[in-house]
């Protein structure tokens, strides 16, 4: 299916709406015998990624800037359009993903695509820059014209994944008030009606929490928070971060926190190493998740408290926490 690039300001005839019937009467159209509804055959939502993604998914990925968090969207665009398991995530067959980038400059998405083996023929890249330059608009998700849009776009191109790159920069709704959140997590909503799993990424806050009111958080399958990698974060010629699962609904046991490498070789090609985060990393992980005392992270951790201390006293040593009345604190 040959992609295009959406243009919001095509403004077509809309179609005749059939009449919706009084809500009373969809009630009683929708409302289901219990005995009925456990004996219904209802398909297992197709897998996506391991056991942790899959049909339909709202999921997010949030970091402080710099750390790689479109990186791991990128990579994970490689794998789902080209059918290829990551790492130890399997990845059992092809997906249609549309990106929707707000922020990267074209040219530098396409390289890093390139290098990462994206399966071109399953991927449509809706990019902040061709919108401007076909139609000098912008992409604003508080806008119910470009939400209905966006939506019907997906569902017209038989989009499976959608990701967007990222919340801010496509949204200028106030990430503080969580009343502003309600038409854009109902418009999500309709896109797990669909089918169609989304990907958002976003940025995380001074307190090392995802960015804004909590009430996105809500019906959210996943959350991967991106921290620093002990051999530091992104650079011109790869990256290098550690994902944890804050939140995980899918899996039965919530995946192991990884440290990620990208490298480029030679040829430019994209080279990827993962290793167990170590402990001290991990304790970082669960300070800046809110936990700050030694029996909370030991019991978090499933480790007993004297390798959380000693990993405590490393971390205070390079600077990355303070102690102070048996409290830990990111610096």
């Amino acid at each position: 299916m040959e992609s295009r690039i959406i243009q919001f300001d095509e403004t077509p005839d809309p179609p005749e709406k059939a009449t919706k019937p009084p809500f009373e009467e969809a009630l009683r159209a929708c409302a289901m015998n219990g005995t009925e509804f456990l004996e219904m055959d209802i398909p297992e939502r197709r897998r996506l990624i391991g056991d942790w993604f899959r049909e339909g998914d709202l999921g997010f990925i949030f970091a402080p800037r710099g750390v790689g968090k479109t990186w791991f969207a990128h990579l994970l665009i490689a794998c789902l359009t080209a059918g290829r398991d990551l790492e130890d995530w399997g990845v059992p067959s092809p997906a249609r993903v549309c990106l929707l980038d707000g922020e990267m400059p074209p040219g530098d998405v396409q390289a890093r695509l390139r290098h990462l083996d994206v399966n071109g023929e399953n991927l449509l890249v809706l990019s902040h820059q061709f919108l401007f330059d076909q139609t000098e608009r912008s992409f604003q998700l508080s806008d119910a014209e470009q939400r209905s849009a966006l939506l019907e776009y997906c569902v017209a191109e038989q989009v499976e994944v959608l990701v967007i790159d990222n919340l801010s920069s496509v949204s200028n709704i106030s990430e503080n008030d969580n009343d502003q959140w309600p038409a854009i997590g109902d418009w999500l909503l309709d896109f797990r009606r669909k089918g169609i799993a989304v990907i958002v990424v976003h940025h995380a806050g001074r307190n090392g929490q995802m960015r804004g009111g909590s009430r996105r958080e809500d019906p959210a399958f996943w959350i991967i928070r991106l921290d620093d990698s002990k051999e530091r974060t992104a650079t011109e010629k790869g990256a290098r971060f550690v994902t944890t699962f804050v939140k995980n609904r899918n899996a039965p046991q919530c995946p192991n926190p990884i440290d990620w490498h990208l490298t480029e070789d030679e040829s430019g090609k994209f080279l990827i190493e993962t290793f167990a985060a170590d402990t001290a990393t991990l304790v970082l992980q669960e300070i800046r998740g809110g936990l700050s005392g030694c029996e909370e992270i030991s019991d978090a951790l499933g480790v007993v408290k004297s390798t959380v201390s000693k990993a405590a006293k490393r971390l205070e040593a390079n600077g990355q926490i303070t102690i102070k009345d048996r409290k830990y604190h990111v610096t």
